[in-house]
């Protein structure tokens, strides 16, 4: 048995966390308030007491806030340091004035958004903080440990071995333990549920992540735990040593809400026009102006774009004129990649094949092109100026703004791209943009998901239109949880999503896969396998 899954395995296995003591008792509570804490914020802090830190995957709406600015007050620290997400970092300060008048939060704590690691002089705010006690709400922004906010705090934690972490995510995990592995280090050390080195942890993630293909001899590293926790899937056996390790809390159901929960795929008929610059896009990776698309990521990003009407095109203007240099570049590579795929080869199909064939097979001059193009193309990042092939889909939003409305109410209308929110605001929609406070009476708004999908208490709205899906079931768990919360009085939550192109459906049945290897790995019931779905295998 490989030493990892060994210590792991060996662990102690605890009851579920709401039959565990919390040894620090009501001591929270100042004199006089009205306000209790919930039982799994009252457990989860015990257990961040006892363990000395906390790895706590904690179902969205089920009351990380008081979790996060508690934790100081149950472990001891001088000066602790709590993370939030820039949007919520207003948020954060307003609501612990409020709560300071109900509950003890230790006064040197510290609020600084995960931004403020990642930008210049990230290290020496921390350094300046100094913290004994890192707390960090929607713990996932730490998921990449190739990221600047991570690698920053990762190198304090070896610079300063003593201070104590706790992280905190209702969706910690997107489709692999190698998303937290790392997180759960932090908190918990050399009790860690999960592998602390790096051969063992790929091998884990082989077996337990979907879609892993794993050697026999990364089977046999993850037997001992699959035999220790016998459990339907591989997924679920981690759910059991997660959920009874100590300093580890697993919430068992995240739909806070007592309501039902729809989500209906609406489609639409599109103009003509738009399918054809689709059919072109897919086709030639060519956008309606000509531009030859060269890389893989231009060519996601344009059809995410053209499934609301739109396409970015370079602003050379805002920049002095055009870069010759780059251009050039360019083009020479598009040339080559123009001519392999005009001559038909059976394993050549799109530029990224083409990409791919000539560093393997390519001419000299063809891979001298290449080593041009991609040593120059991250050099320059023109700004962008929005073209519309049509605005039938936004027409198309608007008209159902005004049945939702009238059936349901006020509707938040969830967007990913700036020229989406700007479209939408030219038509008389009002637009939240990042730092906007929100609404105390509900009203129509469109907002953009990467600001406000995250933290935000939308209990007052009931229905939501998703204009621009994801294929992420972490962010639509994230995005269902604003609206279906505790505090919904409605009797039901809907999101609509409108959509004419596949992709759409693609993206949902990612989204659905997602979710569920999240609730057989955490236990987390996640809302999108909750709602009412109209699912995708019923338009494929």
């Amino acid at each position: 048995m490989l030493r990892e899954v060994a210590r792991i395995v060996a662990l102690p296995v605890l009851p579920p966390i709401e039959q565990r003591a919390a040894p620090f008792g009501q001591g929270l509570h100042l004199a006089g308030s009205p306000r209790t804490l919930r039982p799994i914020q009252v457990a989860a802090l015990g257990e961040a007491q006892r363990a000395g830190g906390l790895l706590g995957i904690i179902g969205v709406g089920q009351g990380k806030f008081l979790i996060s600015v508690l934790a100081a007050s149950v472990i001891r620290c001088e000066r602790p340091l709590l993370l939030v997400p820039p949007a919520l970092v207003e948020q954060t300060r307003t609501e612990l004035l409020e709560w300071s008048q109900h509950v003890r939060i230790h006064p040197n704590l510290l609020v600084m958004s995960y931004n403020d690691l990642s930008t210049v002089g990230g290290q020496a705010r921390l350094t300046d903080a100094a913290p004994d006690l890192i707390i960090a709400d929607e713990v996932h922004h730490l998921r990449r440990e190739g990221s600047a906010r991570t690698r920053r705090l990762m190198r304090w934690f070896i610079d300063h071995p003593t201070t104590r972490f706790v992280g905190l995510s209702g969706t910690m995990s997107s489709r692999s333990v190698l998303d937290y592995d790392h997180i759960a280090e932090l908190a918990l050390r050399e009790r860690s549920p999960l592998p602390t080195e790096w051969v063992e942890a790929e091998a884990w993630a082989a077996v337990l992540d979907p879609g892993g293909e794993p050697t026999v001899h990364q089977v046999a590293a993850v037997a001992p735990l699959l035999k220790a926790f016998p459990a339907p899937t591989p997924a679920a056996s981690l759910h059991a040593r997660l959920s009874s390790a100590p300093g580890v809390v697993c919430t068992v159901d995240t739909s806070a809400a007592q309501c039902s929960l729809r989500v209906e795929m609406r489609r639409f008929v599109p103009p003509v026009q738009l399918k054809e610059a689709m059919r072109v896009l897919r086709t030639t990776w060519t956008l309606p102006d000509g531009t030859e698309l060269l890389r893989a990521c231009e060519f996601a990003a344009a059809v995410k774009q053209l499934q609301v009407g739109f396409y970015y095109v370079w602003d050379w203007n805002s920049l002095g004129g055009k870069n010759e240099q780059w251009l050039a570049a360019r083009a020479a590579w598009a040339r080559v990649v123009r001519v392999l795929l005009e001559r038909g080869l059976s394993e050549v199909d799109s530029p990224l094949q083409v990409e791919q064939y000539v560093q393997a097979k390519g001419t000299r001059s063809q891979q001298e092109a290449l080593e041009l193009w991609l040593a120059i193309a991250d050099t320059v990042n023109p700004p962008v100026a929005t073209r519309w092939v049509s605005h039938d889909v936004i027409d198309h939003v608007l008209d159902r703004l005004d049945v939702l409305e009238q059936e349901r109410g006020p509707v938040l209308v969830w967007c990913e791209h700036r020229a989406t929110l700007e479209a939408l605001e030219d038509s008389g929609v009002r637009v939240l943009r990042p730092g906007d406070a929100v609404p105390t009476v509900p009203i129509t708004l469109a907002l953009p998901r990467h600001s406000f999908g995250v933290g935000k208490n939308l209990q007052a709205w009931n229905t939501s239109l998703v204009l621009e899906p994801t294929a992420s079931g972490t962010t639509w768990e994230q995005l269902i949880g604003r609206t279906h919360r505790e505090g919904q009085q409605a009797d039901d939550v809907l999101l609509e999503v409108p959509f004419w192109d596949g992709m759409a459906l693609v993206y949902l049945k990612s989204a659905l896969e997602d979710a569920q290897y999240v609730q057989d790995s955490t236990g987390q019931k996640q809302k999108l396998l909750l709602a009412s779905t109209t699912h995708p295998a019923n338009f494929l």
